[in-house]
């Protein structure tokens, strides 16, 4: 099997009893397919908007854990190990002071204040 390049062919054999054709089988069974892949992408669509609609309905109060702002792994994990435990912690800060601690680099800070922006808050002057 080595060396093996004819992954681009694909061979189907029909056998049917004689009520239909081969080709009309093949054709069938292609349209069933197409319909179930069809509502298949239906549901996963329904469910992202359902995810969606909840995610933007979550109101964020200033007590809220880091953890639970939808910030990625690494900013909360330099935010946490540079004592900031809530949102109101957060909002305390100033950009400078942002710029300046431990581990905090500068995608974290833009997604910080991204963050901030999108949610109507506004970090310390």
């Amino acid at each position: 099997m080595k060396g093996r390049v004819d992954y681009n062919r694909l061979i189907i054999t029909v056998e049917t009893d004689g009520t239909i054709s081969p080709n009309d089988a093949l054709k069938e069974a292609a349209n069933i397919l197409a319909q179930h892949f069809a509502w298949i992408a239906d549901e996963i669509s329904e469910k992202e908007i359902i995810n969606t609609e909840e995610t933007e309905s979550t109101e964020i109060s200033k007590e809220t854990k880091i953890e639970d702002l939808p910030l990625s792994n690494r900013t909360i994990n330099a935010l946490t190990k540079n004592s900031i435990k809530t949102l109101a912690g957060l909002l305390k800060l100033s950009n400078e002071k942002l710029k300046d601690m431990d581990g905090l680099g500068d995608k974290s800070r833009e997604e910080i204040l991204e963050f901030v922006k999108k949610n109507d808050l506004q970090l310390k002057d």
